[in-house]
């Protein structure tokens, strides 16, 4: 999974982070702009080197970003062709200070945004939970739909 990712994005280094969480519907809440995401993560104790590398990762002008959704055939609803689109993601952002992987997760019904070095260990990681959490799980690979 990893060498795909690495040949639509590229190899690049991970960044330098000590893994951040954040409460999802908080910072869409608190962020409307460069200044309230600063005061933000500012709230959440984030040290100096975490509240660099993170507002360099929101920064469209500092990052490039790639999203992985997952998508499983003949289990959704038939409004949108039987197509179940997951409730996570994982995004790769390229800094200039390396790559990150921020992972969107639900805990205790609440949804989280980790963000963390993107090792390929990070990313291959984050993506098999992606996986994982669609109905055919482990089984995602060998999954035909019949139609």
């Amino acid at each position: 999974m990893v060498g795909q990712v690495e040949r639509l994005c590229g190899v690049a280094e991970a960044a330098p982070l000590r893994p951040v969480t954040v409460d999802a519907d908080e910072l869409l809440h608190a962020v409307r702009d460069a200044g309230t995401l600063r005061s933000y993560l500012l709230s959440q104790r984030l040290d100096v080197d975490q509240l660099q590398m993170v507002t360099m990762a929101a920064d469209p002008t500092r990052s490039a970003h790639a999203t992985l959704v997952a998508l499983q055939a003949g289990v959704g609803p038939e409004k949108s062709a039987r197509i179940l689109v997951g409730d996570s993601t994982v995004a790769i952002v390229d800094t200039a200070a390396g790559r990150i992987c921020v992972e969107s997760v639900t805990s205790g019904q609440r949804r989280y945004q980790v963000l963390s070095p993107g090792s390929r260990s990070d990313i291959g990681g984050a993506v098999q939970r992606l996986i994982r959490r669609l109905p055919a799980g482990d089984e995602w690979y060998s999954y035909r739909r019949v139609v």
